[in-house]
């Protein structure tokens, strides 16, 4: 089921399909540029990760248009002349194609992650594999969702469930992929914009207090707020508005498995 949002009835859906198919866009040009180029200066491993990625980019991309608006353009090129009028497709269609792309990407990417295993910040097979599993799943072949989620979760060397207050660190083992905040802002230093604007934001005593006994989330997560406590609210938790120069943008994790 998608959540039909419209370009009607939210301001910020706009933005979502401008940004999506920007990054499409460029997948695209990365695809068709690596795909068709005779230069000798690309290696063969160098084509296949660049193929590798931009598929997956691709893929990530039409999943979510898809969810989001349900019909939408399954622009597959670059060329303008193409891609100008070319009118909204049938939803399976799409799903297809993010499928034909992940399971393409899946045989150029490598199994390790590049540099080391702490960053996670460039797609390896084991995102696709993810998404694979995500994908399948909103598909209902539940056969080849269990057959991916279960690669990834089977690898333990990489990934493994973490505390609660390690989850959303940069060096988590639940990370399969994520984006590095590059930008250092005079306010919220190098955090993600998401994370710092939780500063100041609070929960109602009633969802804290709505959490069962044991539930670990309400102690690892949550603290009573000094500065109100006439509201008696809680304070989401420091780590949430970080201003270490490490903060990332999490993608996908292995508790989503």
């Amino acid at each position: 089921m998608t959540a039909k949002i419209t370009l009607v009835n939210t301001g910020f859906s706009v933005k979502m399909w401008k940004t999506a198919f920007k990054s499409i866009f460029n997948a695209n040009a990365v695809i068709e540029g690596v795909k068709s180029s005779p230069s000798k200066e690309l290696t063969e491993a160098f084509r296949k990760q660049a193929l590798g990625e931009a598929l997956a980019v691709r893929a990530m991309g039409f999943f979510y248009l898809v969810n989001l608006f349900e019909k939408v353009p399954l622009a597959l090129s670059i060329d303008f002349n193409n891609t100008q009028n070319l009118p909204s497709a049938n939803p399976a269609d799409v799903y297809k194609q993010i499928i034909d792309d992940l399971e393409e990407a899946s045989g150029y990417l490598p199994e390790v992650y590049e540099g080391n295993n702490a960053e996670r910040i460039r797609i390896n097979k084991w995102f696709v594999k993810a998404m694979l599993a995500r994908v399948y799943l909103y598909t209902k072949n539940y056969e080849q969702a269990f057959r991916n989620a279960d690669d990834v979760i089977s690898k333990t060397a990489l990934f493994q469930l973490e505390p609660l207050s390690n989850v959303f660190r940069f060096d988590s083992r639940e990370v399969i992929f994520q984006l590095k905040q590059p930008n250092i802002s005079f306010v919220r230093g190098n955090a993600t914009p998401e994370g710092y604007s939780m500063a100041g934001k609070y929960l109602t005593p009633q969802l804290v207090n709505a959490f069962e006994t044991g539930d670990n989330r309400k102690t690892a997560g949550p603290t009573r707020s000094p500065d109100h406590p006439r509201c008696r609210r809680v304070c989401l938790p420091r780590s949430t508005r970080s201003t270490r120069p490490t903060s990332r943008w999490m993608v996908l994790d292995r508790s989503t498995m």
